[in-house]
């Protein structure tokens, strides 16, 4: 809910955004684990995902249940104290997929009954957070390997170029959910930033993007 994903930063039985809450302080607030103790720290389970490739996602725990993506697009929920595979689904890309820096995902969002996430080929996804079935899919500006952020109900996916030199920009689709509404907007990279379209674009939309929807 938004409530909690509002009070996301005091949260210690859950994980709800990529960086751990609105502000991304990435900061875990439960303190079982501390100082003193945290050299006692051993593996509990390993899972092993399908695919090998690089790996860059935070996982996202609602309820006791880790939702986890990998390279090319695919998401799995597991059981979280367990490891135990709860279903994993496998997204088909599109005939033309272009990226810059490998076939890499940031993460998904979830909100609700839904699990949302961007893809390779440019699409929003909305999966069944129970059962993994895709509910629905959206076309988007560019490919996203960026985490969806949700706000009041709204789900804000972003979306980088190709780095052809024909588009210096970011994109943002914002989506009210159920598919309610649908709008984009397009943001300049500044030359003051790393020329690097998808961190400018990070930082814009982490920082005021909230802002821009009140």
């Amino acid at each position: 809910t938004q409530d909690m994903l509002n009070r996301a930063a005091g949260d210690g039985n859950n994980f709800l955004h990529t960086n751990g809450n609105y502000e991304q302080t990435r900061y875990y607030p439960a303190r079982q684990i501390n100082a003193s103790n945290v050299g006692n720290l051993r593996p509990a389970w390993i899972f092993q995902t399908e695919v090998v490739e690089s790996m860059e996602t935070s996982p996202i725990i609602v309820d006791g249940v880790m939702y986890v993506t990998t390279s090319f697009n695919h998401v799995y929920a597991l059981n979280a104290e367990t490891g135990e595979q709860i279903w994993h689904y496998k997204h088909k890309m599109g005939p033309i997929t272009t990226y810059c820096c490998g076939p890499n995902n940031r993460g998904v969002a979830v909100y609700g009954d839904m699990v949302y996430m961007g893809t390779l080929d440019a699409r929003l996804l909305a999966l069944d957070a129970k059962t993994g079935k895709r509910h629905w899919s959206y076309d988007m500006f560019a490919a996203s390997w960026g985490s969806p952020l949700i706000v009041d109900g709204k789900v804000l996916a972003p979306s980088v170029p190709t780095f052809s030199g024909e588009n210096n920009g970011s994109s943002l689709s914002i989506l009210r959910k159920k598919r309610l509404a649908a709008s984009r907007s397009r943001f300049a990279v500044s030359k003051k930033s790393t020329g690097f379209p998808c961190l400018s674009m990070a930082r814009y939309r982490y920082r005021h993007l909230p802002r821009i929807l009140t």
